[in-house]
């Protein structure tokens, strides 16, 4: 008897637990938490990393499928921070995120687009007072100038040369893309540029250059009266020893039916420079005679030749007055003979008429001054008087 007793009771005790409601436990075990990442078109987001962090320590981690979901199973009860993060979106945030007992959860996550990325590089130095200079400029050598192939033998031959100086079909220059008259020349920091018509006319002979230097941005107002190219001259000085230099001394013919048939060019150049008082009075001479004959190729032979004939002279001296004094006296003569000016088809010999250019002439002279602290200072004196105007114009003889 008291064995059924107690199978009974058994029996009884375990109704009652199957009767019972589930544990706290049990019901965490059947409530879920679902995440929705989305992108800011509402599109779903897949592989996104989804974690739940609890006081900054990770207790669940899983990745969207392709729908842009993540189920969680449920948790213990309690504010949470969830974070959605993917490759290219910024990392999407939800703080004090409050799960409640036995109560199915969800959350919707936005990621937005990562902006580009930004480096910033500070650079911290001691700045110098603000000094007033020109852009950089181009440069040729006089030396290296007479060595080209073209054989230049003036500074208007040996612009060219330089990048941003083109010559145009009918002869002028064409400098930063813009007309002669546009730019502006000086020589040992005289201005030479022809007030009448802006342009270089003849220019200095290349065996007396120095340095040839050509700027095309620049903006010193010392400098005015050019929108485009700039070009400064520098001429040399003569040596502590005599000497002399002959160049480009062997004339060109025109050769037509295997003969020679007149001059076509001829533009020997003279250099003479040397001390006039050693270490005191310094003295050089550049001179160049030029022929040339220019055919124009619409009419016949020979009365188709352009002519031009003249000379080219610059001299130079320069007085060292003391160790921080030098003065600098030139004068340029470049007289010239033209004929048979604007020859072409419609106009032949007969009708063209004849120039002349000069015997204009340019006559400074500039100093240069050095302080205690090696400053340089220029300066000009003295007049000037252009070159290169036609000063008359007279129709050949019939």
């Amino acid at each position: 008897m008291a064995r059924r007793n107690l199978i009974v009771v058994v029996l009884v005790l375990c109704c009652a637990m199957a009767a019972t409601p589930q544990t706290a436990g049990t019901q965490l075990g059947t409530s879920k938490l679902d995440i929705a990442v989305l992108d800011q078109s509402h599109f779903a987001v897949p592989a996104a990393r989804v974690e739940i962090k609890l006081q900054d320590q990770v207790i669940a981690a899983m990745s969207t499928d392709e729908t842009g979901h993540a189920v969680f199973p449920a948790l213990t009860p309690g504010r949470y921070t969830i974070s959605a993060s993917k490759e290219g979106f910024e990392t999407a945030l939800a703080k004090d995120f409050e799960w409640k007992e036995g109560v199915p959860g969800s959350l919707e996550l936005t990621l937005k687009m990562a902006a580009a990325s930004k480096q910033t590089v500070e650079v911290r130095d001691t700045t110098s007072p603000v000094e007033v200079s020109s852009a950089p400029s181009a440069t040729v050598g006089g030396e290296a100038a007479k060595e080209l192939p073209s054989r230049p033998a003036t500074v208007s031959d040996a612009l060219p040369l330089i990048p941003g100086v083109a010559r145009q079909p009918g002869g002028k220059l064409q400098l930063s893309g813009s007309a002669e008259h546009r730019s502006a020349m000086i020589v040992n920091s005289a201005d030479v540029t022809d007030p009448a018509t802006g342009e270089f006319g003849l220019t200095v002979p290349v065996d007396s250059v120095e340095r040839l230097n050509f700027y095309q941005t620049s903006y010193l107002a010392e400098n005015g009266r050019f929108t485009a190219g700039f070009v400064s001259v520098e001429t040399k000085r003569g040596g502590d020893k005599w000497k002399w230099e002959l160049n480009d001394p062997l004339p060109e013919f025109n050769i037509r039916s295997w003969g020679l048939r007149g001059l076509r060019t001829a533009t020997p150049r003279l250099n003479v420079e040397g001390p006039i008082i050693s270490g005191k009075l310094y003295f050089s001479e550049g001179f160049d005679y030029e022929v040339r004959k220019t055919p124009v190729f619409t009419l016949p032979f020979p009365f188709n030749q352009k002519k031009s004939e003249g000379f080219n002279s610059f001299g130079q001296l320069d007085w060292v007055t003391s160790d921080k004094n030098l003065m600098t006296a030139t004068i340029h003569l470049a007289p010239q003979k033209l004929g048979f000016v604007n020859l072409d088809y419609y106009n032949p010999q007969p009708t063209t008429p004849d120039a002349g250019r000069g015997p204009g002439q340019f006559i400074g002279s500039s100093y240069m001054v050095w302080d205690k602290q090696g400053n340089i200072y220029t300066g000009e004196t003295g007049s000037e008087t252009n070159v290169g105007r036609i000063t008359e114009m007279v129709a050949p003889k019939k």
